[in-house]
């Protein structure tokens, strides 16, 4: 039987265990700016060029920058320094500017606060057992209308639906 989290229990769940400091790959901030060339340098002092300038991705601008093949197939840091055993090279991808930060950043460090974890745990208890029974138990996995309007129909429909079932549970003592 699956059981989920109650407002109770829900301040028992930790987050993962964080990898040994050894095996973390290396950040931007392992890496030192040149301006004198235009370079940056990895922690063995390898210069990675710009490679391009302005990419956008995720509503973010950054400057790609990367070493050369060479340098990087003989580092002794290369297992910790790229991202997968089949990558031949170190690519860095630096922001660009003081960009404001996106909707999703936003969210991330309001529940990273102290309240933020507070309230999610609080969360854990009391939405995620009705999406999960909407979902998994009544096999409510995809909306079968389309524009918002009519979703937003079919979800309080099915909302109503969990409710009435949980109150009539509660009734019968089940």
């Amino acid at each position: 039987m699956l059981t989920f989290p109650t407002s109770n229990t829900a301040h028992a769940i930790r987050a993962l265990p964080i990898k040994s400091v050894s095996r973390m790959a290396s950040t931007t901030a392992d890496f030192s700016f040149d301006p004198d060339k235009q370079v940056y340098r990895c922690p063995q002092g390898k210069e990675l060029t710009c490679h391009a300038r302005g990419q956008v991705n995720r509503y973010r601008t950054y400057d790609v920058y990367h070493a050369r093949m060479e340098d990087c197939a003989t580092c002794p840091m290369k297992a910790r320094c790229l991202s997968k055993s089949t990558t031949s090279r170190r690519y860095l991808s630096v922001p660009v500017g003081g960009q404001p930060p996106n909707l999703s950043d936003e969210m991330k460090a309001k529940i990273d606060s102290e309240e933020g974890k507070r309230i999610y745990a609080r969360r854990l208890g009391i939405v995620e057992p009705v999406f999960s029974n909407i979902c998994v138990q009544k096999r409510m996995h995809r909306f079968t209308l389309r524009s918002k309007r009519k979703v937003d129909v079919q979800w309080s429909l099915r909302g109503s639906l969990w409710f009435i079932i949980s109150a009539r549970s509660t009734l019968l003592g089940h």
